[in-house]
């Protein structure tokens, strides 16, 4: 069947981006989902420079081991996606998937900590959470496009199931340093400073969430957005994510009309266009 040229641009644009066609007969659902979850673990480990942590004596043994944990977690995530109902509790079905994720890791994650220099893991919590929400985030663009396009295709079985009312506003938003610095102004500043009275019972100054906000000359003027000021969301524990997604919760008023995915869009494209300047 010949595609008209709109879903022709769509489908280009697609291919481009993700790797994926959604014209007729081209990809199965499976192929879709296997390609955007890719796209995903490339975000959530920055295009894989996370294996530049790995000293130069152990890379061979350690990238297979950590290549096979991915593998292994890519079927979780792909099972636990295509096989998710709305019925479900969306919190605790994504805690117990980013913690089987994790838990895929584990071998490897011991085995880095005894030959870092500072006991941190070669895949945290910080990258699971990047992995699972970038994931929902590409089939919610994929479908929302295939929504406004009318294109029936079997991935918009699932799709659809993530764009519904009653799960897109449970969503959570992909933290990076672009929703992190979007975020980091006076207008937040009460958020910022609960996450630093709350951080104080739980963790040390060296492992902490956030660092330091005021300027010490001028205890008035938050300091520039940085790695120095909030902790590298790659390096976050689950504790880090909870507590920032608490507070972040309690603190930023989402609009009605938005879904979290639809502010966060919004807020990442300002910082990104910011960067250009």
């Amino acid at each position: 069947m010949k595609m008209d040229k709109y879903m022709s641009c769509v489908d280009f644009l697609l291919y481009s981006t993700f790797r994926i066609s959604i014209r007729e007969g081209a990809m199965s659902e499976d192929e879709i989902i296997d390609k955007l979850i890719e796209s995903a673990y490339q975000d959530a480990t920055r295009q894989g420079a996370f294996y530049a942590l790995i000293k130069k004596e152990y890379e061979n043994n350690l990238k297979e081991k950590a290549n096979d944990a991915r593998d292994e977690a890519k079927r979780e995530l792909k099972n636990k996606i295509s096989k998710f109902n709305t019925y479900d509790e969306f919190n605790n079905w994504y805690n117990d998937l980013c913690e089987e994720i994790i838990g895929k890791f584990k071998e490897c994650n011991k085995e880095f900590k005894e030959i870092s220099e500072n006991n941190e893991p070669l895949f945290s919590y910080g990258n699971a959470q990047k992995w699972v929400n970038m994931t929902i985030k590409n089939i919610y663009i994929v479908g929302a496009l295939c929504e406004i396009m009318n294109i029936q295709h079997r991935f918009c079985e699932i799709s659809k199931k993530f764009i519904s009312k009653d799960i897109e506003k449970q969503l959570h938003i992909p933290i990076d340093n672009y929703i992190l610095e979007s975020i980091w102004n006076e207008e937040n500043k009460k958020m910022w400073e609960e996450i630093e009275e709350e951080q104080k019972e739980t963790q040390s100054d060296k492992s902490s969430l956030v660092k330091e906000i005021y300027c010490k000359n001028n205890k008035n003027k938050m300091k520039k957005y940085s790695a120095d000021v909030v902790k590298p969301w790659s390096k976050w524990t689950e504790e880090d994510y909870n507590l920032f997604k608490k507070k972040f919760d309690e603190n930023i008023k989402i609009p009605e009309n938005q879904s979290p995915l639809e502010w966060e869009n919004e807020h990442w494209i300002n910082i990104a266009l910011q960067k250009r300047k």
